[in-house]
């Protein structure tokens, strides 16, 4: 068997006549993008408790559009309450996942 029947990578890569490295480095970008976006929030109320308070809302309004963050449904770190309710860390955390696995 030879060509598209053999049902490997090589037969695809002979098909499309592009080389299959460019998907790999292109799926290793985009799983490193999302791994920045979902432990952002994370990072975000790490640098809020380290500076300012006016620092921390300009971080904090970049989160504003995504959660409603009522206080009573945000989770607390470091003294300090997240960008985002505990139901949206939670998809961010998920993303976090499903892109490292």
């Amino acid at each position: 068997m030879d060509g598209p029947a053999r049902g490997d990578g090589a037969s695809r890569q002979e098909a499309s006549g592009q080389d299959l490295t460019e998907d790999v480095s292109f799926i290793r970008l985009l799983r490193g993008v999302a791994v920045v976006v979902g432990l952002s929030p994370i990072v975000a109320t790490l640098v809020a408790a380290a500076l300012t308070p006016e620092v921390a809302r300009i971080i904090y309004l970049v989160f504003k559009p995504v959660c409603h963050t009522k206080p009573e449904r945000t989770i607390e770190l470091l003294g300090v309450l997240m960008p985002l309710c505990s139901r949206c860390t939670g998809i961010f955390v998920g993303f976090v996942s499903a892109a490292v696995w």
